[in-house]
């Protein structure tokens, strides 16, 4: 079965110390896809660069309304 996880937050420092392993492990249980919510422009860069280093991933840049001022 393929998998689709419509809003993962993959970019979030939990992952940092081990990203790649999560994402290996979500390919394994048939997770092909994935969409990264952004919360806040600051966090645009490294949601981009996350995106970019693994297949799969897709930003959605946007500003979360708890964010906002």
């Amino acid at each position: 079965m393929r998998l689709v996880d419509s809003h993962s937050h993959f970019d979030a420092p939990e992952f940092d110390v081990d990203r790649a392993t999560a994402h290996a492990r979500a390919l394994a249980a048939g997770v092909v896809a994935q969409v990264v919510p952004a919360v806040d422009a600051d966090s645009w860069p490294k949601l981009k660069t996350i995106c970019a280093e693994f297949p799969g991933l897709y930003p959605a840049y946007g500003l979360h309304p708890m964010y906002l001022h």
